[in-house]
């Protein structure tokens, strides 16, 4: 039992890396990675025995942009991949070999997403409780407590980030009820509606997300002997997103314009008239190839607080600081090493896992943001060797 309470701490402040006020050099997330590695180091033999290659190549990469970051005065890209190389790969094996059974990992993760749900719908509806929070925890974001329309919770992440993490929540809720492994059961359902609803007071990216996977498990798992489970899910996300409850919830919140709010999410939904890929495509305008940015890159990310490639994506970022040999390199390994090492598992959910990383990372660099990978890693590594290797 204690192992198990620890365990579910250790995923909860990975996923959710929480900077305290009064601990402002210390994360959560790197207290539990400090605590994986020194309680299950001899774990990591695994990631060098089976993963040596992907694993020199990211240490590669690593290099190059501690030789970058020395010659531009910016650590922003190496640190990134440091994190990178710590949060989505050697933090998704320790977790994988100390907790031993997906069906456990995959819970916790849901429990631990649907914990943070509860918290983020309570504030959203009481944002007094906005600065309560602020006084210990350390946000990012571009936004203050002040705004009615995005909530806070018990992570340092906020908007899209934080939205993602509760999307993936989503994803997790549905493949335990779609899984023959797991019996049908009213926990996930309310779990994973709960995950659902929460992307709504966060950000639209998870919210988006999450409507992939709801797509995708209807799709996937569609029997008429089920038509009675699939309403269910559908009535209770529409009633609890859009109905008339959430309307007059809504309402009661002091200054909170409802039209504005619905607006707002209508318009990250809307695919030919999106103001996010219209600022992706015409307002962010891509920087020039040069032989500089072509193979060794700037080696900055930011300079004075500002983003010197001026633009949002992951990608283009990663190129500009990186150069583009190497960017490609980076990004071409990854989806190799995920292709090549899970596709046994499940072909087609791989596949839609790139696909849905590829597509986040246009955006914004997800990626190294790190709760992405730890999420995705952790499991995909957990369902590997717990129909491999039993653990035994």
């Amino acid at each position: 039992m204690f192992k198990n309470t620890v365990s579910f701490i250790i995923i909860f402040f990975l996923i959710y890396d929480m900077n305290l006020v009064f601990l402002p050099s210390v994360t959560t997330g790197r207290i539990a990675a400090l605590y994986l590695l020194l309680t299950n180091f001899q774990s990591l033999k695994l990631l060098v025995a089976e993963y040596k290659n992907f694993l020199l190549g990211m240490i590669l990469i690593l290099f190059i942009s501690l030789i970058q970051s020395i010659f531009s005065q910016d650590s922003t890209q190496f640190s990134r991949f440091f994190y990178f190389i710590l949060y989505a790969l050697i933090c998704p094996v320790l977790i994988t070999y100390r907790i031993k059974n997906f069906r456990k990992i995959s819970w916790f993760f849901l429990i631990a997403i649907s914990i943070q749900s509860l918290i983020l719908i309570f504030v959203f509806f009481n944002p007094r409780f906005k600065s309560v929070l602020e006084a210990y925890i350390i946000y990012g974001g571009n936004f203050g407590v002040d705004n009615l329309y995005r909530s806070f919770g018990l992570s340092s992440s906020t908007g899209a980030a934080l939205s993602l993490i509760q999307g993936l929540g989503s994803g997790i809720g549905f493949y335990i009820l779609s899984s023959d492994k797991f019996r049908w059961n009213w926990l996930a359902l309310f779990l994973t509606v709960l995950c659902f609803l929460s992307t709504l007071f966060v950000g639209r990216t998870g919210l988006l997300i999450s409507i992939i996977f709801l797509s995708v498990y209807l799709m996937a798992s569609f029997k008429f002997v089920n038509l009675f489970r699939y309403i269910l899910i559908i009535g209770l996300v529409s009633y609890f997103s859009f109905g008339e409850l959430l309307e007059s919830k809504l309402n009661s919140i002091n200054g909170f314009s409802t039209e504005f709010f619905f607006t707002w999410i209508s318009d990250g939904l809307d695919i030919q008239d999106n103001k996010t890929i219209d600022a992706l495509l015409n307002q962010q305008s891509l920087p020039e190839l040069t032989l500089q940015t072509l193979v060794i890159g700037t080696g900055t990310i930011t300079e004075n607080g500002l983003n010197t490639s001026g633009h949002d994506s992951g990608f283009v970022q990663t190129y500009y600081s990186l150069g583009l040999l190497f960017t490609f390199f980076f990004y071409f390994s990854l989806i190799l090493f995920l292709k090549e090492n899970f596709k046994s598992l499940n072909k087609k959910l791989i596949y839609l896992l790139i696909f849905l990383m590829l597509l986040l990372e246009i955006k914004e660099p997800f990626l190294f943001k790190y709760s992405e990978g730890f999420i995705l890693l952790s499991l995909l590594f957990s369902l590997k060797y717990d129909k491999y290797l039993n653990f035994n």
